[in-house]
């Protein structure tokens, strides 16, 4: 699994990139871009919460 914080003119966009059967998508509902962050991913075997 991959997490990125894309550069410049991308308020509110986190982009990820994880393997599975499918695909899906997420829009956070804040702007992860005004500062510094600790972000923290739930998963085990079966799942990314």
């Amino acid at each position: 699994m991959r997490l990125m914080l894309p550069g410049s003119n991308s308020t509110g966009r986190v982009v990820t990139t994880f393997y599975e059967r499918g695909s899906r998508g997420f829009k956070p509902w804040f702007d992860p871009t005004p500062g510094f962050h600790s972000y923290k991913i739930l998963w085990n075997t079966h799942q990314i919460a």
